[in-house]
């Protein structure tokens, strides 16, 4: 072979239960909208109602009960036209329009939210819902500054909280107006007392207006309420390096140290300290003894290590710097499967593959629950060439993620070049049916399946495979190829078997498999100097050391015959493995013999 890369109870049971929780729901919906017909509609009456006739009050009644049971069971498209019928009735009811603005918010149809939720608040300003409602759709639409005008009168009637507050003062960051948002700060910093997240928002606006001086003396605020608080140190230490103050951002480092001397991360901020003044060594000990620091956590080590993985495709020194802290990493977390995963990770790259797998391996042993590393030691496997692995992993994966598709097809190749052909038909049939409406991947189980049927010479199902892959994938160069060759090796629809060969080189040229098989149609069709202008691509191409393209080459020759060149390259396929099963007779022969 040529390796080319009772049930109908149980439903009863179902359809009852699904029944009864429906008959449920439905229950609580009408109890809940009797409960918003007497609290809520009954109390718009009063004001609207006295205009309307009695029977126009029950058909309003009667909309808004059945837009509210629609809206509960989320049927929103009829509760609009429920409620578009109570507007007709009463097209200024507030309530209705704050519900219609609702419904339009939540499916992201901004512009019929702005129209209804303003129309809501004009005809009900008190409401502090339809205002935060309003607001939201301001802010969704970019009207910030609306957005903060109105927060500032819904602040003026619920002065005591402190959310509306901050959400004044966003609206106005996002609408450019620092300074009034600021004042806010201040204003809130008057009414409720200085607090952390409250410093930081004024931190981040004087930063934004480039007023360092400012931002500093609000977290040396903090520092002077807080002093044994490191963070704010740290904070102050970085508004210093912004502004050049190195000296005076070192000394806060060290006064972190001489609160905190356990603290990993200050070790992070000396090393951007140091690489900021270019002492590279300086800082890279800062980062070693961040790594073996067990305080620090294990996240805050891996997003320097993705900084590394980053900086080291272009710089080698960074590259031997991650493999320190790699090791490093691994020896203080011990146990921590992040730690082994990003140390395969860097180690694939560095295609030390055999080394990557050892570490895949850990992770999968500390936590089975990622498909994406089970899939990486699949492809690890394959890699290797230890296709009795590649079929235990897997076996394992598929064990786990019974859904992936991508096992299955690894696994039907393995099974197929360990010659377990009627077992990897079985896994590769099993497989098939997670490809979905992936047409490519659904072409390659059929491209398996093709060769797996054809080595059990059960050729009529490998025929029909290769067809339908191609039928779905008509640029697929591998299939193409091999239903080629497999023809050829039947001395079937050779015509055939040369259109599917051609395209496959054309598809994907200088590809010593594809040429060979090209050049092999050729023979077969007695188009021998043709044939050898292949094969001698073929072997161009990495071939001269593939024992079955040096015998096609000798059988071509003796084709044209160059009896003693063709001898020559019978005893080179036979110097590189095994060839065919004619290859030692013709060699003592010293002639050509066909099957």
């Amino acid at each position: 072979m040529k390796t080319k890369n009772n049930k109908t109870n149980s439903h009863l049971i179902t359809y009852s239960s699904q029944l009864a929780t429906f008959m449920f729901q439905l229950s609580v919906i009408v109890c809940l909208c009797f409960a918003f017909s007497s609290c809520r509609i009954f109390k718009h009456q009063e004001k609207s109602f006295t205009e309307i006739s009695k029977q126009q009050q029950e058909e309003f009644n009667s909309n808004f009960f059945n837009a509210t049971k629609e809206r509960l069971l989320g049927n929103n498209e009829n509760a609009v036209k429920f409620y578009n019928q109570c507007l007709k009735i009463d097209n200024n009811n507030a309530e209705v329009l704050y519900e219609l603005a609702s419904l339009f918010f939540k499916n992201r149809q901004f512009k019929e939210a702005l129209f209804y939720s303003k129309k809501s608040v004009e005809n009900d300003d008190k409401n502090i819902w339809y205002k935060l409602l309003l607001s939201d759709v301001y802010s969704k639409t970019g009207k910030y500054q609306d957005a903060a005008d109105l927060y500032e009168k819904i602040t003026d009637t619920q002065p005591n909280n402190i959310n509306f507050y901050f959400d004044w003062i966003n609206n106005l960051t996002f609408a450019g107006k620092y300074n009034d948002a600021i004042k806010v700060c201040d204003k809130v910093q008057d009414k409720f007392g200085m607090m952390e997240e409250l410093s930081f928002q004024k931190e981040k606006l004087y930063i934004q207006m480039k007023k360092l001086d400012m931002a500093m003396k609000e977290i040396e605020a903090l520092i002077q309420k807080y002093p044994k608080e490191t963070k704010y140190y740290g904070m102050l230490a970085e508004l210093y390096l912004m502004d050049n103050k190195k000296t005076e951002a070192f000394e806060l480092y060290k006064k972190i140290l001489e609160i905190e001397p356990d603290n990993g991360m200050i070790h992070v901020s000396l090393a951007n300290y140091y690489q900021s003044t270019g002492e590279k060594e300086k800082a890279f000990e800062e980062i070693k003894l961040a790594f073996t620091n067990t305080n620090l956590n294990i996240d805050d080590k891996v997003k320097i290590l993705l900084d590394y993985y980053t900086f080291s495709e272009k710089d080698t020194s960074f590259k031997n710097q991650a493999f320190k802290l790699l090791r490093i990493l691994v020896e203080v977390h011990p146990d921590e499967a992040k730690a082994h995963s990003i140390y395969g990770d860097f180690l694939y790259r560095d295609k030390k593959t055999e080394e990557s797998k050892k570490e895949f391996l850990k992770v999968v042993s500390l936590d089975s629950s990622k498909y994406v590393v089970w899939e990486q030691l699949i492809i690890i496997d394959n890699e290797l060439k230890d296709y009795t692995s590649l079929e235990k992993t897997c076996m394992t994966t598929i064990e786990l993620f019974p859904n992936q598709p991508v096992p299955y097809i690894y696994c039907g190749m393995a099974r197929v070049l360990l010659k377990k052909y009627d077992t990897a038909i079985e896994i590769l049939k099993k497989g098939k049916v997670y490809a979905g409406t992936n047409k490519p991947l659904l072409a390659e189980f059929l491209s398996m399946l093709g060769e797996a049927y054809n080595e059990i010479k059960d050729y009529a199902s490998s025929d029909e495979s290769y067809e339908k892959c191609i039928e779905i994938d008509s640029k697929n160069a591998t299939a193409l190829n091999n239903y080629s060759y497999f023809l050829v090796l039947r001395n079937k629809d050779l015509e055939k078997a040369e259109e599917m060969a051609k395209k496959a080189n054309n598809l994907s040229p200088d590809n010593s498999a594809y040429e060979d098989t090209y050049g092999w149609v050729l023979y077969k069709r007695q188009n021998y100097s043709e044939a050898k202008k292949w094969i001698e691509k073929a072997m161009n191409h990495d071939g001269n050391n593939d024992s079955v393209i040096l015998e096609h080459y000798g059988d071509i020759l003796y084709k044209l015959g160059e009896i003693e060149k063709s001898l020559e390259y019978w005893n080179k396929a036979k110097s590189k493995g095994k060839g065919s099963d004619l290859l030692d007779k013709k060699i003592q022969e010293k002639k050509l013999i066909e099957e």
